[in-house]
């Protein structure tokens, strides 16, 4: 994980006047690349919950934050 973010990968593009009007036209296998990770990326969020079931999960009285027993958390 990047605590970067992409907001300051944009800062500095700007901050440093890189040029941004050029196209790229993707080589075939740049494409291939990309429609491979789309796939990748959309079969892992298909296999998420929902929100309906996340605050269902959440809401048992079996929850743990962080592996944390219920004493500490009431804490």
């Amino acid at each position: 994980m990047n605590n970067f973010g992409i907001e300051g990968y944009l800062v500095m593009l700007v901050g440093n006047q890189a040029p941004d009007q050029a196209r790229h036209t993707p080589t075939p296998a740049e494409q291939l690349a990309w429609t491979s990770n789309r796939a990748t990326y959309m079969a892992t969020a298909l296999r998420g919950l929902t929100v309906a079931e996340s605050l269902h999960m959440i809401r048992l009285t079996q929850w743990r934050w962080n592996n944390e027993p219920a004493s500490r958390q009431a804490a």
